[in-house]
Protein backbone atom coordinates (compact mmCIF):
# COMPACT_ATOMS: atom_id res chain seq x y z
CA UNK A 1 0.00 0.00 0.00
CA UNK A 2 2.81 2.71 1.01
CA UNK A 3 4.82 1.76 -2.34
CA UNK A 4 1.60 2.63 -4.09
CA UNK A 5 1.15 5.80 -2.71
CA UNK A 6 4.67 6.62 -3.18
CA UNK A 7 4.50 5.65 -6.94
CA UNK A 8 1.36 7.53 -7.35
CA UNK A 9 3.02 10.67 -5.55
CA UNK A 10 5.75 10.57 -8.15
CA UNK A 11 3.78 10.58 -10.83
CA UNK A 12 1.67 13.60 -9.77
CA UNK A 13 5.32 15.40 -9.32
CA UNK A 14 6.54 14.36 -12.98
CA UNK A 15 2.91 15.43 -14.36
CA UNK A 16 3.49 19.12 -12.60
CA UNK A 17 6.46 19.06 -13.98
CA UNK A 18 5.49 18.48 -17.70
CA UNK A 19 2.77 20.88 -17.66
CA UNK A 20 5.19 23.48 -15.96
CA UNK A 21 7.86 23.13 -18.98
CA UNK A 22 4.84 22.86 -21.70
CA UNK A 23 3.34 26.26 -20.19
CA UNK A 24 6.89 27.76 -20.73
CA UNK A 25 7.19 26.35 -24.45
CA UNK A 26 3.27 27.63 -25.23
CA UNK A 27 4.47 30.78 -23.63
CA UNK A 28 8.09 31.28 -25.75
CA UNK A 29 6.22 29.91 -28.82
CA UNK A 30 3.65 31.90 -29.90
CA UNK A 31 2.21 33.74 -32.99
CA UNK A 32 0.19 36.60 -34.36
CA UNK A 33 -0.98 38.43 -37.27
CA UNK A 34 2.01 39.07 -39.61
CA UNK A 35 4.58 37.80 -37.02
CA UNK A 36 6.08 34.07 -35.35
CA UNK A 37 8.11 33.41 -32.31
CA UNK A 38 9.30 29.90 -32.29
CA UNK A 39 10.40 27.65 -29.01
CA UNK A 40 14.23 29.24 -29.93
CA UNK A 41 13.33 32.91 -29.57
CA UNK A 42 13.57 33.29 -33.74
CA UNK A 43 10.70 36.33 -34.18
CA UNK A 44 9.88 36.58 -37.23
CA UNK A 45 7.96 39.74 -38.98
CA UNK A 46 5.93 39.49 -42.04
CA UNK A 47 4.06 43.02 -42.07
CA UNK A 48 2.92 45.42 -40.17
CA UNK A 49 -0.04 46.95 -38.49
CA UNK A 50 -0.46 50.08 -40.58
CA UNK A 51 0.52 50.77 -44.14
CA UNK A 52 3.29 48.96 -43.53
CA UNK A 53 4.50 50.05 -40.46
CA UNK A 54 5.37 48.74 -37.30
CA UNK A 55 4.52 50.61 -34.43
CA UNK A 56 3.63 49.74 -30.08
CA UNK A 57 0.12 49.88 -30.80
CA UNK A 58 0.15 47.30 -33.25
CA UNK A 59 2.46 45.08 -31.44
CA UNK A 60 1.41 45.21 -28.12
CA UNK A 61 2.37 41.17 -27.85
CA UNK A 62 5.86 41.89 -27.92
CA UNK A 63 5.27 43.49 -24.16
CA UNK A 64 5.09 39.66 -22.80
CA UNK A 65 7.39 38.54 -25.07
CA UNK A 66 10.57 40.54 -24.86
CA UNK A 67 13.09 38.23 -22.59
CA UNK A 68 12.11 35.60 -25.07
CA UNK A 69 13.84 37.24 -28.02
CA UNK A 70 16.55 36.11 -29.24
CA UNK A 71 16.78 36.44 -32.68
CA UNK A 72 14.75 38.98 -35.55
CA UNK A 73 14.02 38.41 -38.85
CA UNK A 74 12.43 41.59 -40.70
CA UNK A 75 9.84 40.64 -43.62
CA UNK A 76 7.44 43.37 -45.55
CA UNK A 77 8.18 46.08 -42.71
CA UNK A 78 8.67 50.01 -44.39
CA UNK A 79 8.66 51.18 -41.16
CA UNK A 80 9.54 50.87 -37.02
CA UNK A 81 7.77 53.59 -34.81
CA UNK A 82 8.64 53.91 -31.07
CA UNK A 83 10.09 51.53 -28.43
CA UNK A 84 9.28 48.09 -30.01
CA UNK A 85 12.68 45.73 -29.10
CA UNK A 86 13.89 48.17 -26.61
CA UNK A 87 15.51 46.58 -23.54
CA UNK A 88 15.55 42.77 -25.66
CA UNK A 89 18.60 42.30 -23.48
CA UNK A 90 18.50 38.48 -24.94
CA UNK A 91 18.51 39.83 -28.70
CA UNK A 92 21.74 38.83 -30.26
CA UNK A 93 20.56 39.25 -34.21
CA UNK A 94 18.33 41.01 -36.77
CA UNK A 95 18.21 40.10 -40.05
CA UNK A 96 16.62 42.38 -42.36
CA UNK A 97 15.19 39.83 -45.10
CA UNK A 98 15.15 41.30 -48.74
CA UNK A 99 11.77 39.99 -49.74
CA UNK A 100 8.64 41.85 -49.77
CA UNK A 101 8.85 45.41 -48.92
CA UNK A 102 12.25 46.70 -47.57
CA UNK A 103 12.76 48.81 -44.34
CA UNK A 104 13.47 52.61 -44.94
CA UNK A 105 12.86 54.15 -41.83
CA UNK A 106 13.54 53.09 -37.83
CA UNK A 107 11.73 55.77 -35.98
CA UNK A 108 12.14 55.71 -32.52
CA UNK A 109 14.11 54.15 -29.94
CA UNK A 110 13.47 51.18 -31.77
CA UNK A 111 16.76 48.83 -30.37
CA UNK A 112 17.73 50.81 -28.01
CA UNK A 113 19.29 49.09 -24.52
CA UNK A 114 19.39 45.51 -26.63
CA UNK A 115 22.85 45.10 -24.91
CA UNK A 116 23.43 41.40 -26.38
CA UNK A 117 23.50 42.74 -29.55
CA UNK A 118 26.84 43.31 -30.76
CA UNK A 119 26.74 43.04 -34.83
CA UNK A 120 24.36 44.03 -37.22
CA UNK A 121 24.21 44.46 -41.07
CA UNK A 122 21.67 47.88 -42.03
CA UNK A 123 20.03 46.96 -45.34
CA UNK A 124 20.45 49.27 -48.49
CA UNK A 125 16.90 50.83 -48.30
CA UNK A 126 17.15 52.09 -45.42
CA UNK A 127 16.85 56.24 -45.58
CA UNK A 128 16.55 57.75 -42.05
CA UNK A 129 16.89 56.60 -38.55
CA UNK A 130 15.22 58.05 -35.59
CA UNK A 131 13.56 61.41 -36.73
CA UNK A 132 11.84 62.15 -33.84
CA UNK A 133 15.17 62.74 -32.31
CA UNK A 134 15.80 65.63 -34.19
CA UNK A 135 14.26 67.85 -31.91
CA UNK A 136 16.54 66.78 -29.16
CA UNK A 137 19.76 68.24 -31.07
CA UNK A 138 22.98 67.18 -29.42
CA UNK A 139 21.55 64.37 -27.08
CA UNK A 140 19.57 62.98 -29.41
CA UNK A 141 19.35 58.95 -29.29
CA UNK A 142 19.13 57.05 -32.28
CA UNK A 143 17.19 53.93 -32.84
CA UNK A 144 20.07 51.63 -31.38
CA UNK A 145 21.32 53.86 -28.69
CA UNK A 146 22.91 52.04 -25.73
CA UNK A 147 23.12 48.50 -27.44
CA UNK A 148 25.89 46.32 -27.40
CA UNK A 149 26.80 47.37 -31.01
CA UNK A 150 30.23 46.67 -31.73
CA UNK A 151 30.49 46.43 -35.42
CA UNK A 152 28.20 47.49 -37.80
CA UNK A 153 28.07 46.89 -41.12
CA UNK A 154 26.01 49.13 -44.07
CA UNK A 155 24.95 46.77 -47.09
CA UNK A 156 26.64 47.26 -50.71
CA UNK A 157 24.46 50.01 -52.84
CA UNK A 158 23.66 51.87 -50.37
CA UNK A 159 23.75 55.33 -51.11
CA UNK A 160 23.52 57.27 -47.91
CA UNK A 161 23.87 57.00 -44.36
CA UNK A 162 20.80 57.40 -42.73
CA UNK A 163 20.14 60.43 -40.48
CA UNK A 164 20.70 59.59 -36.65
CA UNK A 165 20.92 55.87 -37.13
CA UNK A 166 23.80 54.96 -34.90
CA UNK A 167 23.59 57.90 -32.66
CA UNK A 168 24.38 56.82 -28.81
CA UNK A 169 25.75 53.93 -29.69
CA UNK A 170 29.05 53.96 -27.09
CA UNK A 171 30.20 50.88 -27.74
CA UNK A 172 30.69 50.37 -31.24
CA UNK A 173 33.67 49.96 -32.47
CA UNK A 174 34.07 48.90 -36.10
CA UNK A 175 32.07 50.64 -39.16
CA UNK A 176 31.73 49.25 -42.38
CA UNK A 177 30.96 51.55 -45.32
CA UNK A 178 30.90 50.56 -48.74
CA UNK A 179 32.00 52.35 -52.03
CA UNK A 180 28.50 53.52 -53.28
CA UNK A 181 27.68 55.76 -50.37
CA UNK A 182 28.02 59.17 -50.83
CA UNK A 183 26.53 60.60 -48.41
CA UNK A 184 26.49 60.68 -44.34
CA UNK A 185 23.33 61.93 -42.62
CA UNK A 186 23.12 64.55 -39.44
CA UNK A 187 24.12 63.19 -35.99
CA UNK A 188 24.72 59.45 -38.13
CA UNK A 189 27.30 58.58 -35.42
CA UNK A 190 26.69 61.59 -32.76
CA UNK A 191 28.10 60.32 -29.76
CA UNK A 192 29.84 56.90 -30.49
CA UNK A 193 32.83 57.51 -27.94
CA UNK A 194 33.92 54.15 -28.93
CA UNK A 195 34.73 54.61 -32.71
CA UNK A 196 38.50 54.70 -32.86
CA UNK A 197 38.62 55.14 -36.83
CA UNK A 198 36.58 55.10 -40.19
CA UNK A 199 37.43 54.59 -43.23
CA UNK A 200 35.38 56.58 -45.91
CA UNK A 201 34.43 55.68 -49.47
CA UNK A 202 36.50 57.35 -52.29
CA UNK A 203 33.43 58.58 -53.88
CA UNK A 204 31.81 60.11 -50.38
CA UNK A 205 30.37 64.19 -51.33
CA UNK A 206 28.74 64.95 -47.77
CA UNK A 207 29.16 64.36 -44.48
CA UNK A 208 26.06 66.44 -43.09
CA UNK A 209 26.25 68.77 -39.89
CA UNK A 210 27.58 66.70 -35.71
CA UNK A 211 27.73 63.33 -38.13
CA UNK A 212 30.13 62.22 -36.26
CA UNK A 213 29.62 64.79 -32.87
CA UNK A 214 31.57 63.87 -30.16
CA UNK A 215 33.20 60.46 -31.38
CA UNK A 216 36.06 60.93 -28.63
CA UNK A 217 38.04 58.08 -30.00
CA UNK A 218 38.90 59.11 -33.13
CA UNK A 219 42.13 60.65 -33.38
CA UNK A 220 42.97 60.80 -36.87
CA UNK A 221 40.71 61.57 -39.92
CA UNK A 222 41.56 60.77 -44.00
CA UNK A 223 38.86 62.93 -46.09
CA UNK A 224 38.89 61.74 -49.69
CA UNK A 225 38.99 64.17 -52.67
CA UNK A 226 35.45 63.46 -53.49
CA UNK A 227 34.09 65.16 -50.47
CA UNK A 228 32.42 68.59 -51.43
CA UNK A 229 30.44 70.03 -48.48
CA UNK A 230 28.16 68.83 -45.90
CA UNK A 231 24.53 69.41 -45.04
CA UNK A 232 21.92 70.47 -42.45
CA UNK A 233 23.53 73.32 -40.93
CA UNK A 234 26.27 71.90 -38.46
CA UNK A 235 29.92 70.92 -38.31
CA UNK A 236 30.79 67.33 -38.99
CA UNK A 237 33.28 66.41 -36.16
CA UNK A 238 32.71 68.36 -33.75
CA UNK A 239 33.20 67.61 -30.17
CA UNK A 240 35.59 64.80 -31.49
CA UNK A 241 38.30 66.67 -29.48
CA UNK A 242 40.55 64.08 -29.31
CA UNK A 243 41.29 64.23 -33.35
CA UNK A 244 44.62 65.30 -33.57
CA UNK A 245 45.75 64.84 -37.41
CA UNK A 246 43.44 65.52 -40.29
CA UNK A 247 44.62 64.35 -43.51
CA UNK A 248 43.39 65.03 -46.88
CA UNK A 249 43.62 63.33 -50.17
CA UNK A 250 45.40 64.77 -53.08
CA UNK A 251 43.48 65.98 -55.48
CA UNK A 252 40.98 68.07 -53.76
CA UNK A 253 40.35 71.67 -54.32
CA UNK A 254 38.28 72.91 -51.43
CA UNK A 255 38.12 72.26 -47.73
CA UNK A 256 34.38 72.45 -47.17
CA UNK A 257 32.67 74.68 -44.92
CA UNK A 258 33.04 74.24 -41.40
CA UNK A 259 33.99 70.54 -41.95
CA UNK A 260 36.33 70.27 -39.03
CA UNK A 261 34.46 72.96 -36.51
CA UNK A 262 35.10 72.70 -32.75
CA UNK A 263 37.81 69.85 -33.29
CA UNK A 264 40.15 71.71 -30.46
CA UNK A 265 42.94 69.26 -30.41
CA UNK A 266 44.04 69.18 -33.89
CA UNK A 267 47.73 69.81 -34.24
CA UNK A 268 48.74 68.80 -37.39
CA UNK A 269 47.03 69.12 -40.71
CA UNK A 270 48.29 67.52 -43.98
CA UNK A 271 47.24 69.34 -47.03
CA UNK A 272 46.29 68.09 -50.07
CA UNK A 273 48.48 69.09 -53.42
CA UNK A 274 46.76 71.60 -55.37
CA UNK A 275 44.38 72.91 -53.05
CA UNK A 276 42.58 76.50 -53.85
CA UNK A 277 40.10 77.27 -51.54
CA UNK A 278 39.64 77.10 -47.71
CA UNK A 279 35.69 77.13 -46.05
CA UNK A 280 34.35 79.77 -44.08
CA UNK A 281 34.89 78.06 -39.95
CA UNK A 282 36.49 75.24 -41.71
CA UNK A 283 39.33 74.97 -38.48
CA UNK A 284 37.03 77.29 -36.10
CA UNK A 285 38.00 76.29 -32.59
CA UNK A 286 40.26 74.19 -33.36
CA UNK A 287 42.65 76.20 -30.77
CA UNK A 288 46.07 74.17 -30.45
CA UNK A 289 46.62 74.28 -34.16
CA UNK A 290 49.52 76.80 -34.60
CA UNK A 291 51.36 76.31 -37.90
CA UNK A 292 49.99 77.97 -40.90
CA UNK A 293 51.56 76.05 -43.19
CA UNK A 294 48.91 76.70 -45.71
CA UNK A 295 50.26 75.90 -49.55
CA UNK A 296 50.79 78.58 -51.78
CA UNK A 297 48.21 77.19 -54.02
CA UNK A 298 46.06 78.53 -52.02
CA UNK A 299 43.93 81.86 -53.38
CA UNK A 300 40.91 81.54 -51.09
CA UNK A 301 40.70 81.58 -47.18
CA UNK A 302 37.22 82.32 -46.10
CA UNK A 303 35.84 83.86 -42.90
CA UNK A 304 36.81 83.12 -39.59
CA UNK A 305 38.28 79.84 -41.34
CA UNK A 306 40.87 79.14 -38.51
CA UNK A 307 39.09 81.53 -36.07
CA UNK A 308 40.49 81.07 -32.43
CA UNK A 309 43.21 78.89 -33.52
CA UNK A 310 46.64 79.53 -32.02
CA UNK A 311 48.52 81.21 -34.89
CA UNK A 312 49.68 84.30 -34.08
CA UNK A 313 51.50 85.47 -37.88
CA UNK A 314 50.89 84.71 -41.77
CA UNK A 315 51.98 85.97 -44.80
CA UNK A 316 49.05 86.41 -47.05
CA UNK A 317 50.40 85.92 -50.91
CA UNK A 318 49.72 88.56 -53.64
CA UNK A 319 47.66 86.26 -55.41
CA UNK A 320 44.92 85.67 -52.86
CA UNK A 321 42.22 86.77 -54.36
CA UNK A 322 39.56 86.25 -51.24
CA UNK A 323 40.66 86.41 -47.64
CA UNK A 324 37.87 87.32 -44.96
CA UNK A 325 39.33 88.05 -41.73
CA UNK A 326 40.37 84.55 -41.22
CA UNK A 327 42.18 84.73 -37.89
CA UNK A 328 41.21 85.72 -34.65
CA UNK A 329 44.28 85.32 -32.74
CA UNK A 330 46.87 86.78 -35.14
CA UNK A 331 49.21 89.42 -33.44
CA UNK A 332 51.12 90.04 -36.76
CA UNK A 333 50.13 90.22 -40.58
CA UNK A 334 52.39 90.63 -43.64
CA UNK A 335 50.80 91.60 -47.01
CA UNK A 336 53.70 89.88 -49.78
CA UNK A 337 54.48 93.05 -52.25
CA UNK A 338 52.92 93.01 -55.47
CA UNK A 339 49.40 93.50 -53.09
CA UNK A 340 47.61 96.25 -54.57
CA UNK A 341 44.42 96.40 -52.34
CA UNK A 342 43.91 94.79 -48.81
CA UNK A 343 40.67 93.37 -49.31
CA UNK A 344 37.38 94.25 -47.79
CA UNK A 345 37.47 92.58 -43.88
CA UNK A 346 40.85 91.26 -44.39
CA UNK A 347 41.38 91.25 -40.66
CA UNK A 348 37.88 92.91 -38.86
CA UNK A 349 37.49 91.23 -35.54
CA UNK A 350 41.16 90.67 -35.22
CA UNK A 351 41.20 92.26 -31.78
CA UNK A 352 44.76 90.71 -31.25
CA UNK A 353 46.42 91.92 -34.14
CA UNK A 354 49.45 94.42 -32.85
CA UNK A 355 51.08 94.67 -36.30
CA UNK A 356 50.55 94.78 -39.78
CA UNK A 357 53.65 94.83 -42.41
CA UNK A 358 52.01 96.44 -45.65
CA UNK A 359 53.42 95.44 -48.84
CA UNK A 360 55.80 97.64 -51.27
CA UNK A 361 52.88 98.83 -54.20
CA UNK A 362 50.04 99.25 -52.15
CA UNK A 363 47.62 101.74 -53.53
CA UNK A 364 44.05 101.23 -51.16
CA UNK A 365 43.35 99.62 -47.77
CA UNK A 366 39.38 98.18 -48.29
CA UNK A 367 36.28 98.97 -45.71
CA UNK A 368 36.32 97.28 -42.33
CA UNK A 369 39.91 96.19 -43.32
CA UNK A 370 41.61 96.57 -39.76
CA UNK A 371 38.24 97.33 -37.93
CA UNK A 372 38.56 96.23 -34.21
CA UNK A 373 42.00 95.72 -33.49
CA UNK A 374 45.10 96.58 -31.50
CA UNK A 375 47.34 98.76 -34.06
CA UNK A 376 49.85 100.78 -31.58
CA UNK A 377 51.45 102.24 -34.91
CA UNK A 378 50.02 102.29 -38.32
CA UNK A 379 52.95 103.67 -41.18
CA UNK A 380 51.20 103.30 -44.51
CA UNK A 381 53.30 102.91 -47.72
CA UNK A 382 54.08 106.49 -49.89
CA UNK A 383 51.64 104.57 -52.72
CA UNK A 384 48.61 104.17 -50.73
CA UNK A 385 45.60 106.35 -52.26
CA UNK A 386 42.80 105.48 -50.77
CA UNK A 387 41.47 104.01 -46.98
CA UNK A 388 37.99 102.74 -47.27
CA UNK A 389 34.59 102.90 -44.78
CA UNK A 390 36.28 102.06 -41.42
CA UNK A 391 39.61 100.93 -42.92
CA UNK A 392 41.90 101.47 -39.51
CA UNK A 393 39.09 102.31 -36.90
CA UNK A 394 37.63 101.21 -33.33
CA UNK A 395 41.20 100.30 -32.15
CA UNK A 396 41.74 98.48 -28.82
CA UNK A 397 44.41 101.07 -27.61
CA UNK A 398 44.40 104.01 -26.61
CA UNK A 399 48.14 105.51 -27.73
CA UNK A 400 48.71 104.91 -31.05
CA UNK A 401 50.91 106.37 -33.51
CA UNK A 402 49.63 106.76 -37.34
CA UNK A 403 51.79 108.01 -40.40
CA UNK A 404 49.68 109.47 -42.95
CA UNK A 405 52.05 109.76 -46.34
CA UNK A 406 51.35 112.16 -49.02
CA UNK A 407 49.86 109.92 -51.64
CA UNK A 408 46.47 109.42 -49.55
CA UNK A 409 44.04 111.31 -51.54
CA UNK A 410 40.83 110.17 -50.09
CA UNK A 411 39.49 108.37 -47.54
CA UNK A 412 36.29 107.73 -46.39
CA UNK A 413 35.10 109.70 -43.30
CA UNK A 414 34.92 107.16 -40.79
CA UNK A 415 38.36 105.56 -42.16
CA UNK A 416 40.56 106.50 -39.33
CA UNK A 417 37.59 106.82 -37.07
CA UNK A 418 37.72 105.62 -32.58
CA UNK A 419 41.36 105.46 -32.81
CA UNK A 420 41.66 105.43 -29.39
CA UNK A 421 39.40 102.71 -26.84
CA UNK A 422 38.53 105.78 -24.61
CA UNK A 423 37.32 109.15 -26.34
CA UNK A 424 39.32 111.04 -23.51
CA UNK A 425 42.65 109.47 -24.98
CA UNK A 426 41.97 110.97 -28.68
CA UNK A 427 44.84 112.92 -27.68
CA UNK A 428 46.93 110.62 -27.22
CA UNK A 429 46.42 109.52 -31.01
CA UNK A 430 49.27 110.52 -32.92
CA UNK A 431 48.73 111.35 -36.49
CA UNK A 432 52.25 112.01 -38.25
CA UNK A 433 53.03 113.44 -41.92
CA UNK A 434 55.19 115.09 -44.24
CA UNK A 435 53.67 118.98 -45.07
CA UNK A 436 51.07 118.62 -47.46
CA UNK A 437 49.96 115.12 -46.15
CA UNK A 438 45.95 115.04 -45.51
CA UNK A 439 47.32 113.50 -41.42
CA UNK A 440 46.60 117.21 -39.95
CA UNK A 441 42.89 117.16 -41.82
CA UNK A 442 42.75 114.17 -40.21
CA UNK A 443 43.39 115.39 -36.68
CA UNK A 444 41.13 117.97 -37.46
CA UNK A 445 38.09 116.38 -38.06
CA UNK A 446 39.17 113.92 -35.03
CA UNK A 447 40.94 115.70 -32.55
CA UNK A 448 43.66 113.47 -32.23
CA UNK A 449 47.54 115.03 -32.07
CA UNK A 450 49.13 116.07 -35.30
CA UNK A 451 52.98 116.08 -35.65
CA UNK A 452 54.77 117.29 -39.21
CA UNK A 453 57.75 115.08 -39.40
CA UNK A 454 60.56 114.71 -42.13
CA UNK A 455 60.90 111.55 -43.62
CA UNK A 456 64.19 109.75 -44.43
CA UNK A 457 64.85 109.23 -47.89
CA UNK A 458 64.87 106.04 -49.63
CA UNK A 459 68.29 104.47 -50.38
CA UNK A 460 70.10 106.05 -47.40
CA UNK A 461 71.77 103.77 -44.43
CA UNK A 462 72.01 104.47 -41.10
CA UNK A 463 73.65 102.60 -38.19
CA UNK A 464 71.34 101.47 -35.25
CA UNK A 465 73.14 99.54 -32.25
CA UNK A 466 75.73 97.06 -34.22
CA UNK A 467 73.58 96.69 -37.27
CA UNK A 468 73.11 98.87 -40.78
CA UNK A 469 70.11 99.36 -42.41
CA UNK A 470 69.48 100.46 -45.54
CA UNK A 471 65.97 102.42 -46.40
CA UNK A 472 63.84 100.70 -48.96
CA UNK A 473 61.12 102.75 -48.70
CA UNK A 474 58.95 104.56 -45.82
CA UNK A 475 58.54 102.17 -42.56
CA UNK A 476 60.89 99.30 -44.38
CA UNK A 477 64.43 98.91 -44.41
CA UNK A 478 66.89 96.26 -45.19
CA UNK A 479 70.08 94.67 -43.16
CA UNK A 480 72.91 95.99 -45.25
CA UNK A 481 75.72 95.01 -42.53
CA UNK A 482 77.39 95.70 -39.01
CA UNK A 483 79.13 98.21 -37.16
CA UNK A 484 82.03 95.71 -36.65
CA UNK A 485 83.72 92.66 -37.70
CA UNK A 486 84.84 91.75 -34.72
CA UNK A 487 81.00 90.72 -33.29
CA UNK A 488 81.00 86.79 -32.40
CA UNK A 489 76.93 87.11 -32.15
CA UNK A 490 74.08 89.58 -33.76
CA UNK A 491 70.77 90.24 -33.71
CA UNK A 492 68.37 90.84 -36.56
CA UNK A 493 65.57 93.20 -35.05
CA UNK A 494 61.67 93.14 -35.91
CA UNK A 495 61.75 96.69 -36.29
CA UNK A 496 64.17 100.17 -35.81
CA UNK A 497 63.36 103.51 -34.68
CA UNK A 498 64.96 105.91 -37.00
CA UNK A 499 63.85 109.39 -36.60
CA UNK A 500 60.16 109.92 -36.03
CA UNK A 501 59.34 106.16 -37.66
CA UNK A 502 59.61 103.03 -36.76
CA UNK A 503 61.22 100.65 -39.34
CA UNK A 504 60.29 97.15 -39.99
CA UNK A 505 63.44 95.35 -40.64
CA UNK A 506 61.78 93.34 -44.20
CA UNK A 507 65.31 92.02 -46.21
CA UNK A 508 68.86 91.17 -45.94
CA UNK A 509 71.53 92.42 -48.67
CA UNK A 510 74.05 91.21 -50.87
CA UNK A 511 77.85 90.85 -48.63
CA UNK A 512 76.08 91.56 -45.30
CA UNK A 513 78.11 89.08 -43.70
CA UNK A 514 81.26 89.56 -45.83
CA UNK A 515 84.31 89.67 -43.34
CA UNK A 516 81.79 88.54 -40.16
CA UNK A 517 83.88 85.38 -39.76
CA UNK A 518 84.23 85.54 -35.99
CA UNK A 519 80.39 85.42 -35.40
CA UNK A 520 78.88 82.17 -33.77
CA UNK A 521 75.13 83.01 -33.32
CA UNK A 522 72.56 84.97 -35.61
CA UNK A 523 69.37 85.68 -34.26
CA UNK A 524 66.54 86.71 -36.64
CA UNK A 525 63.60 87.77 -34.84
CA UNK A 526 62.03 89.90 -38.04
CA UNK A 527 58.89 87.71 -39.06
CA UNK A 528 58.49 90.06 -42.47
CA UNK A 529 61.60 89.22 -43.94
CA UNK A 530 60.35 88.45 -47.50
CA UNK A 531 64.02 88.97 -49.48
CA UNK A 532 67.19 88.10 -48.89
CA UNK A 533 69.88 88.87 -51.90
CA UNK A 534 72.84 86.54 -53.22
CA UNK A 535 75.83 86.23 -51.09
CA UNK A 536 74.14 87.94 -48.32
CA UNK A 537 75.66 85.04 -45.78
CA UNK A 538 78.59 84.76 -47.56
CA UNK A 539 81.67 85.66 -44.85
CA UNK A 540 79.27 83.21 -42.24
CA UNK A 541 81.37 81.12 -40.10
CA UNK A 542 80.63 77.29 -41.21
CA UNK A 543 80.05 76.66 -37.52
CA UNK A 544 77.80 79.55 -36.67
CA UNK A 545 74.17 78.69 -35.47
CA UNK A 546 70.85 80.81 -36.85
CA UNK A 547 67.75 80.65 -34.77
CA UNK A 548 64.41 82.22 -36.52
CA UNK A 549 60.92 82.65 -34.98
CA UNK A 550 59.64 79.55 -34.99
CA UNK A 551 56.54 80.28 -37.41
CA UNK A 552 59.39 81.10 -40.16
CA UNK A 553 61.76 78.23 -39.75
CA UNK A 554 60.63 76.57 -42.90
CA UNK A 555 60.59 80.01 -45.31
CA UNK A 556 63.21 81.20 -44.05
CA UNK A 557 65.79 77.86 -44.52
CA UNK A 558 64.39 78.19 -48.29
CA UNK A 559 65.57 82.15 -48.19
CA UNK A 560 68.77 81.53 -46.56
CA UNK A 561 69.84 78.58 -48.67
CA UNK A 562 69.41 80.16 -51.48
CA UNK A 563 71.44 83.41 -50.61
CA UNK A 564 74.04 81.06 -50.13
CA UNK A 565 74.11 79.86 -46.48
CA UNK A 566 76.51 76.84 -46.10
CA UNK A 567 74.28 73.63 -45.54
CA UNK A 568 76.78 72.69 -42.41
CA UNK A 569 75.54 75.68 -41.09
CA UNK A 570 72.19 74.72 -38.43
CA UNK A 571 69.04 76.94 -38.75
CA UNK A 572 66.71 76.12 -35.37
Amino acid sequence: MQKTIKHAALSLVCFAITLFTLSISANAADSGKNWTLDDNGVLTISGGNNNNTLDENGATWLTSHKSDIKEVVIEKVVNFDGELFKDCVNLTKVIFSDKGFQLTNIDGETFAGCTSLKEITLPKSLKAGNQKARSTNRIATGPFASSGLEKVTFADGTEKVADYILSGCKTLKEVTIPSSVNEIGIFAFANCEGLTSVTFPAGLKKIDGDAFYNCLGLTEVTLPKSIETYAGGGDAFNGSKNIKKVVFEDGLTTIPDEIFKGCIGITEIKWPSGLKAIGKEAFYDAYNYTVADIPDTVTAINSQAFWRCKITSFTVPKKMTTYKSPFQNIKEITFEDGTAKIPDGACDGASFLEKVNFPKGLKEVGDYAFHVVQLKEIILPDTVTKVGKFGFSTNKVNGCTIYIPKSLKTYDSFAFDSMAVNPLHYRDVIVKGEKGSKAKEICEKKKYTYKEIVIPKKGSTYTVGDVKYKVIETGKVNVCGFKSNKLTSVTIPKSVKIGDLTFTVCGITKNTFKGMSKVKKVTVKSTAITKVEKKAFAGLNAKASIKVPKANKKKYTTLFTKAGLSKKIKIS
